[in-house]
């Protein structure tokens, strides 16, 4: 006998700590998902799941058996999807948050060859806390971030890396010999930042959130762009993404100033809800951004 159904009936309640939610995600009724989970418990003569006031809680048993079927299930849910898809199938929207600096210089262009399978991309745009409270309360398909977050009901794929730059504009340099700057203890000139608990100057020079809010930068700018035009207008220096400031460095408005420390990256990943089944216009398109 296959146990296949029942299998994926355990890992969607298992995800989602709620029989009757696995059912509705699965378009079957509530009965049917409790007897997939009861003919599993025959089957390998364990408890699956302690039943709470509200939903499951996993036994170590279930926490086991999830680790071992997770990735084939979903490998063979892929393949079926992708065997069956047809462009009537991906026809549809699809939501996505990010920072909106990255989104528009780096995805936007690449998203556009999708009108060729009439999907429509919306864009929500924020900060780490807004990213992850739209995609706990399913308002977005995917999300772009540079955190990683130690949560089980999110999966997480690297997509790309964004190199950290200390830089100036080249008047500003010059005025306040800028060409080294080595330490946090430097930081006595104007500088810029996204906010007070400096994210991008906090991982270029290693700082923790405590040494970091001791810091005073001149301005707190929550757009990475705006931080790139005044620092190009010699209004005094940041920690930028490389990809952002490319042109500018080219040309000669913004001077990289050098350091002493190894370079310094941060990973962006793609991250979707596990709490949530993913239509196959959506898998496509996180596809289509793991491989563009």
């Amino acid at each position: 006998m296959s146990y296949l159904p029942q299998l994926q009936t355990f890992l969607a309640v298992y995800r989602l700590g709620s029989i009757t939610g696995a059912a509705i995600d699965l378009g079957m009724t509530q009965p049917c998902a409790t007897q997939h989970i009861q003919s599993l418990e025959n089957k390998f003569g364990k408890s699956l799941f302690t039943r709470l006031a509200r939903g499951v809680t996993p036994t170590v048993f279930a926490d086991d058996l999830a680790k071992k079927i997770a990735l084939p299930i979903d490998d063979i849910e892929t393949l079926i999807g992708d065997l069956s898809i047809s462009a009537s199938d991906l026809a549809g929207e699809v939501y996505i948050g990010g920072p909106v600096e990255y989104v528009s210089s780096q995805l936007l262009e690449r998203l556009s060859q999708l009108k060729a399978y009439n999907i429509q991309c919306n864009f929500s745009f924020g900060g780490k806390a807004r990213i992850y409270a739209m995609l706990e309360n399913s308002e977005i398909d995917l999300a772009i971030t540079a955190s990683k977050i130690e949560d089980e009901h999110y999966q997480f794929d690297a997509i790309a890396e964004e190199k950290l730059i200390l830089v100036a504009g080249v008047e500003f340099e010059k005025t306040n010999q800028l060409a080294r700057l080595t330490s946090v203890e430097k930081l006595s000139k104007p500088f810029i930042a996204y906010d007070v608990e400096l994210p991008l100057i906090r991982d270029y020079f290693g700082l923790t959130l405590t040494q970091a809010l001791k810091i005073k930068p001149t301005f707190t700018v929550p757009d990475l762009r705006c931080i790139l035009d005044l620092v190009a207008r010699n209004i005094g220096f940041s920690v930028l993404p490389s990809y952002l400031c490319e042109r500018e460095v080219n040309n000669q408005k913004l001077h990289v100033i050098i350091n002493d420390i190894m370079s310094v990256a941060n990973t962006l990943y793609l991250v979707s809800s596990k709490r949530t089944r993913q239509s196959q216009r959506v898998k496509f398109v996180k596809d289509f951004i793991k491989v563009s």
